[in-house]
C-alpha cells in the first residue's frame, strides 16, 4: 500500500492512501512505499527506520509569494551640484535664447521700420529733390572747403620757402651782407672778407 502525506489531495495526479501530515502519531508499517509532500522529517525518519522507501516531493500548494523591495537611492552631494549646475545651465540657455530672440526682432521692426520710410520717401518727389538739393549743397561746401585747404597749404608753403631763401645767408653776395649787417646796426671792417661778414650774421 502506497501511503501519500500531504495537506491537500488537490493537485496531485498519483494513487494512494492520502493521509494529512499535521494528524501523523506513527509510521503505518503496512505501508510499501511512502510519499511526503512538503518538509516533515519525523514522517520521513519514523519510515526510514522501518525501512520503507520515502520520496519527497515539493507541495503543490505552496504559492511563491513574490519579493518587492523598496530601494531608495540618497542623493550625494556631488550629484545634487551636478543637479545644480545643469538647471543653472539651461537656465542660461533660456535666458541666451530669449536675448537673441529679443535681438532678432527688433532687427526685423527695424528692416520693417526703415522699409516703409523708403517706400514712402520713394514716392514722394518733392522729397527726393530735397535730399537731392541738401546733398549738392553739401558737396559745394566740402568743394569749397577742399579749395580754401589747398589754398593755404600752398601759400604756407610759398611762405616757408621764401623764408628759407631770405635766411640763405651764404648765397648772398657780400654788398648784400653788408647792407644786411648794416640794416642791424652791425659793425664791420669794410675789408672783412665773405665769411667774416658771415660770422657777424646772429643766429636765429
Amino acid at each position: 500500500m502506497k501511503i501519500i502525506y500531504a495537506k491537500k489531495s488537490t493537485g496531485i495526479n498519483e494513487d494512494g492512501s492520502f493521509q494529512n501530515p499535521k494528524y501523523f502519531d506513527h509510521p503505518d508499517s503496512t505501508a510499501t512505499s511512502v510519499v511526503i509532500y512538503g518538509d516533515y522529517p519525523d514522517i520521513k525518519d519514523a519510515y526510514e527506520k522501518l525501512g520503507i522507501g520515502v520520496e519527497i516531493r515539493k507541495n503543490p500548494h505552496i504559492k511563491v509569494q513574490p519579493l518587492t523591495m523598496n530601494v531608495q537611492v540618497g542623493v550625494t552631494p556631488e550629484l545634487q551640484q551636478a543637479i545644480d549646475d545643469a538647471k543653472a545651465e539651461c537656465a542660461k540657455v533660456v535666458a541666451e535664447n530669449k536675448d537673441l530672440s529679443d535681438q532678432l526682432k527688433k532687427s526685423i521692426d527695424d528692416l520693417q521700420a526703415e522699409r516703409i520710410e523708403f517706400t514712402a520717401f520713394k514716392n514722394d518727389i518733392s522729397a527726393m529733390q530735397a535730399r537731392i538739393d541738401e546733398l549738392k549743397k553739401i558737396k559745394e561746401g566740402v568743394t569749397a572747403n577742399l579749395v580754401e585747404a589747398d589754398q593755404t597749404v600752398a601759400e604756407s608753403s610759398l611762405d616757408t620757402a621764401v623764408n628759407e631763401a631770405n635766411t640763405d645767408y651764404a648765397s648772398w653776395t657780400v654788398p648784400q651782407i653788408k647792407d644786411f649787417l648794416a640794416s642791424k646796426e652791425i659793425g664791420f671792417k669794410s675789408s672783412a672778407s665773405k665769411d667774416e661778414l658771415l660770422a657777424l650774421i646772429p643766429k636765429e
